[in-house]
């Protein structure tokens, strides 16, 4: 009876691997089609995480700077060394205010910093410095174009929180290596909820970019890493719970990111169809094969012992009519609203309206940071048609650009 046992064991063990790893999905046609006819009901929320563009890190002086010789900007904080203690840089908490407000947040006046307790070796304190009670800033909302037209996804939360160091991991020699010059930079964690598939959790993220270089708190080179996307996914019938969600971490492009969730999408439908559940779990991705791995299993909220960071008071925010309650250091959010330049959505209508360009024009020109330039040009130009003024940055500036190496913002 105990050989029956651990043979049926077995056998439902090789059968779920066989389910997890036995298609190859060619024709995304046919995939669509076999979800639909399952009637899963696919739920993906995104984390992005959004490196702040500042000169020094969140909590220490040490300059925030990509390339640099390893190790070589950590300040003693950064490295966790005893009696070191966080200093909050301001800039990076202006930089949060602004992203929020042009993300149609409600800003918090008061909000609090904490602990997120787990060990890797490239987060030197144990913990990573975060905002999960009282985030800085919660409830918004961003319309974004997709190909079915315009929509809107709500903005959960937005959070201050420090970025970890890097590990790299040299196989042939065996050992890992790590750097600490990333730990501690600022990270802004926009939070949201709610997409269904993975064209509008692209165009939402490819609208949260721009949004982001528009304003200019975020450089968004998401191949340095400035720009990281977490992304849960999970399935469901329509009437029913939603499912157990799994996570896959630190995609940094816009075709991964939609790689990945195709993939996992089919699957866990294909799970759920031989009756095996799925697992809440972090994945990583296999670019090569286009698949997600196991990495391990995903930590419950209570694993990471969330506790009040006791070295930072709350941060307090002002407007217009409590300022005056400050001794002239405090961070006005109405003086940051008068801040927000055009955005993404505003100077897509003028180039429709006033400019008369299409839709490939206009993504054309705000892919590549060009729009206020076009515009100078186009005005120091009235005689000269608009679409000639796009013709000629598209052919001969982009060209000058690429022979020198620069981006539109270096010019």
């Amino acid at each position: 009876m105990m050989v029956n046992l651990i043979w049926n064991i077995l056998c439902t063990r090789c059968m779920r691997v066989i389910a997890n790893q036995k298609r190859h999905y060619v024709s995304e046609a046919k995939n669509i089609r076999v979800l639909h006819e399952q009637k899963w009901l696919p739920v993906i929320g995104l984390e992005v995480h959004a490196q702040i563009n500042s000169r020094t890190k969140l909590f220490s002086s040490a300059l925030n700077k990509f390339m640099a010789p390893p190790n070589s900007l950590v300040s003693e904080f950064d490295a966790s060394m005893p009696g070191t203690l966080p200093v909050l840089n301001k800039e990076c908490v202006r930089a949060a205010v602004l992203t929020s407000l042009a993300l149609n947040c409600k800003i918090n006046p008061r909000s609090t910093f904490d602990r997120k307790h787990y060990f890797y070796a490239d987060m030197p304190h144990g913990y990573q410095i975060t905002q999960h009670w009282n985030p800085i800033a919660v409830d918004g909302k961003v319309t974004f174009p997709t190909l079915q037209g315009q929509k809107s996804l709500r903005i959960e939360r937005v959070q201050l929180e420090q970025d970890s160091g890097k590990s790299l991991h040299d196989y042939e020699d065996n050992v890992s290596l790590i750097d600490l010059n990333r730990a501690g930079v600022g990270l802004m964690e926009i939070v949201t909820f709610g997409l269904s598939n993975a064209d509008d959790a692209c165009a939402f993220v490819n609208e949260l970019h721009l949004m982001l270089v528009t304003l200019g708190t975020c450089e968004g080179k998401m191949s340095e890493g400035q720009l990281r996307v977490d992304v849960n996914i999970s399935l469901h019938k329509p009437g029913e719970p939603l499912g157990t969600r799994a996570e896959v971490k630190n995609i940094n492009g816009m075709r991964i990111l939609h790689q990945v969730i195709e993939h996992e999408i089919l699957r866990q439908s294909d799970l759920l169809d031989h009756g095996f559940a799925v697992e809440q779990e972090t994945r990583g991705y296999d670019d090569v094969n286009r698949t997600t791995y196991s990495m391990r299993d995903k930590e419950m909220k209570t694993d990471y012992r969330f506790m009040p960071e006791p070295n930072l008071p709350p941060l307090q925010l002002y407007d217009d009519l409590t300022i005056h309650n400050t001794c002239g250091d405090g961070i006005n959010i109405d003086d940051i609203r008068r801040e927000i330049p055009l955005l993404p959505a505003q100077l897509r209508k003028i180039l429709d309206e006033k400019y008369k360009l299409d839709e490939q024009e206009i993504k054309f020109l705000l892919d590549r940071e060009m729009v206020n330039y076009f515009i100078q040009v186009s005005e120091l130009l009235p005689n000269t048609p608009p679409i000639e003024v796009y013709h000629w940055l598209k052919i001969k500036v982009v060209a000058l650009l690429a022979d020198n190496g620069l981006m539109m913002s270096q010019w």
